[in-house]
């Protein structure tokens, strides 16, 4: 029983923690970049589609689950005036389940690319939409189950989010920035009035090898207020763009085993096994994530428009 006590209150703990930042969380981030960039829409020369999901923690009652669908591609014009500035749309969706909560957001991308010189290209982007967050009183054991706190609260809350973010690349490295929840300064439902600012800093860079084999490495930063630091770094083996394998750490809870392989020329599956390493791992049988790439052209490394990151 006391065992059971202390697996129930870390999991809390982190639920709690994951509910606060209410940012989802991506093992494979670079491969769903645009997840957490705006500024990436309409990279690619045609439209890119990325369906996944996402079991944190298996075995724990009440667990995250995050389920998720996006779309981006570029705008083509007809008659455009700069043929090396371009413009991108999207959209994202994603749901998201702890417990006894639950959110639905939908966010539309606008994105703006420009060369800054021969070798580097950047773009600014902007998500805006609205986040569903609910509450399931139907989840909670109550001793009270006339509770006006939980009976007489209203258990749907709908606002707006915006999320501003800022790409830039070489030929061979890659970097931006994104703030999450950049309207939420005060909730006061649940965040008594704490400021929400959620900061995604990346970085990556693709190291050429021999034999068709590059190396892949990166990091993502992510940070905000009352909330502990978590750093992600990725370590790829990509043989010929079609086969990536690699290990990921992330100092707050995980190594994880990534997994991505293309077939049929406009497809790719990737996939990822985190390896909890903090306590909730005695509880629990770790975290599965899945993402099936879509895109409409046949993958050509000749692109006028290719991220060093990986397609």
């Amino acid at each position: 029983m006391k065992r059971k006590l202390v697996y129930t209150l870390v999991f809390l703990f982190f639920a709690i923690s994951t509910i606060a930042q209410q940012v989802p969380q991506y093992t494979h981030y670079i491969f769903n970049y645009f997840a957490i960039n705006p500024a990436f829409a309409g990279s690619g020369d045609c439209l890119d589609v990325r369906l996944g999901y996402r079991m944190q923690w298996v075995g724990f009652e009440g667990a995250p689950r995050t389920a998720f669908a996006n779309f981006h591609a570029p705008l083509k014009f007809k008659k455009q005036r700069n043929v090396y500035t371009k413009h991108g749309v999207g959209l994202h969706a994603h749901s998201d389940n702890i417990g006894p909560f639950g959110s639905t957001t939908l966010l539309a991308a606008y994105a703006y690319h420009f060369p800054i010189n021969y070798k580097v290209k950047a773009s600014f982007g902007l998500f805006a939409g609205i986040e569903q967050f609910r509450f399931m009183p139907s989840r909670v054991t109550l001793i009270d189950y006339d509770d006006d706190a939980i009976s007489a609260s209203g258990n749907v809350f709908i606002y707006p989010k915006v999320t501003p973010g800022f790409h830039l690349e070489g030929q061979k490295w890659f970097a931006g920035v994104s703030i999450h929840e950049l309207l939420r300064n005060k909730w006061k439902v649940l965040e008594n009035n704490r400021k929400g600012w959620q900061y995604h800093l990346l970085y990556g860079q693709r190291i050429k090898g021999r034999k068709k084999v590059d190396l892949i490495a990166s990091g993502l930063f992510k940070f905000g207020p009352y909330a502990t630091p978590a750093i992600d770094l990725n370590l790829i083996g990509e043989y010929d763009q079609i086969l990536s394998v690699g290990l990921s750490f992330r100092n707050t809870d995980a190594i994880a085993a990534l997994f991505k392989i293309k077939f049929k020329r406009q497809f790719a599956l990737g996939y990822a096994f985190d390896f909890t390493t903090s306590k909730i791992r005695y509880g629990s049988s770790n975290t599965h994530e899945i993402i099936l790439s879509i895109y409409t052209c046949a993958r050509d490394k000749n692109e006028s428009y290719q991220c060093p990151a990986y397609y």
